[in-house]
């Protein structure tokens, strides 16, 4: 843990937790159903994120030598995959439990700019192996 977090410059280090908090707070938020289409359409694609994300980490794991998990892409993979999942989630979720406007945009957007920096963060971790 020490290694991932040695010298990443704190504005994508602060800005990642930041981020991070709010991406992973807000579904808490939200009344998570699954009845309109879009909703429906969510948690496919949620569930086919995760599918992904899992294997990205399988790969990581068990073949941490492969050409696939020395590569830039393969090695990033657990970090850019799971925009595929948050965006799942931002589709489910299209209101708060309170009344405030919100729109299901707004948390694809802040789970996006998320996967920016952590990804950033993950690029940095690699430039350094």
């Amino acid at each position: 843990m020490e290694f991932f977090w040695k010298d990443i410059p704190p504005i994508v280090g602060t800005t990642e937790n930041i981020l991070r908090i709010l991406t992973f707070l807000l579904p808490l938020l939200m009344p998570l159903t699954i009845k309109a289409s879009r909703q429906k359409i969510g948690f496919g694609i949620y569930l086919a994120g995760v599918a992904i994300y899992f294997l990205s980490w399988v790969m990581q794991i068990y073949l941490p030598e492969s050409s696939w998990s020395s590569s830039l892409f393969g090695f990033l993979a657990p970090a850019y995959t799971t925009v595929i999942w948050l965006i799942g989630i931002g589709l489910i979720g299209d209101r708060l439990f309170f009344k405030v406007p919100y729109k299901p945009i707004i948390y694809i957007a802040i789970s996006t700019i998320f996967v920016v920096f952590h990804t950033t963060h993950a690029y940095i971790v690699y430039t350094r192996l």
